[in-house]
């Protein structure tokens, strides 16, 4: 129903992630694939996937999200988080409680921040399990490996494992901002990692 849903290959990501109950669209007919995504954002969307993981009674978003809203206790963690929506609290702590993401340091979240893709390499592969410390050096000929300030080997387990790829120029863009699209790219193929374990 949606009417911008981007060509194949990263189309068929997003009506995956549709499909199964993963995203939904910003409107009744529109998706956005640019639009850029928020901490929050991007929480529930992990959030929703790991249920759908370990719960093969949950097919869609709506029941994912009652399932969260369910485990909630009503008491966020984070200061910067008690005037959020009580589903992406609830989305916040699960991740937070199951060591997916972190604050951002002084009991803050910083819950409406945009994620970068370098922030989105953490947190998938926190998700999925897949880091290896020791794995800091350019191994994939990174052309903006100089960006990757921190996190170098998150970066070099997504890249590893196919999550996120580089641009077609070489660069990663680790400082680059986080868009939709991408977004579906990304969880869904770390979705299928997981499903698969």
């Amino acid at each position: 129903k949606y009417t911008d849903i981007p060509a194949a290959p990263m189309g068929d990501y997003v009506r995956s992630a549709i499909d199964n109950g993963i995203m939904i669209g910003t409107s009744a007919t529109k998706f956005s694939p640019n639009m850029e995504v928020s901490r929050w954002q991007f929480a529930l969307l992990i959030a929703r996937a790991d249920l759908r993981v370990k719960n093969a009674a949950i097919t869609n978003a709506d029941e994912a999200d009652a399932e969260l809203i369910k485990l909630y206790s009503g008491t966020p963690t984070f200061d910067d988080t008690k005037d959020l929506d009580k589903l992406y609290n609830a989305a916040i702590e699960y991740c937070n409680k199951n060591g997916i993401i972190d604050g951002k340091g002084d009991n803050k979240f910083a819950p409406k921040a945009v994620v970068t893709r370098l922030e989105a390499a953490r947190m998938i592969s926190d998700w999925t399990g897949i880091t290896d410390d020791t794995k800091t050096e350019n191994t994939n000929n990174i052309k903006d490996w100089n960006l990757v300030n921190w996190g170098k080997q998150y970066v070099n387990a997504v890249y590893d494992a196919g999550f996120i790829q580089g641009y077609p120029n070489g660069n990663f863009g680790p400082k680059d901002n986080l868009k939709r699209g991408q977004s579906a790219v990304i969880i869904m193929k770390a979705f299928e990692y997981m499903t698969d374990k």
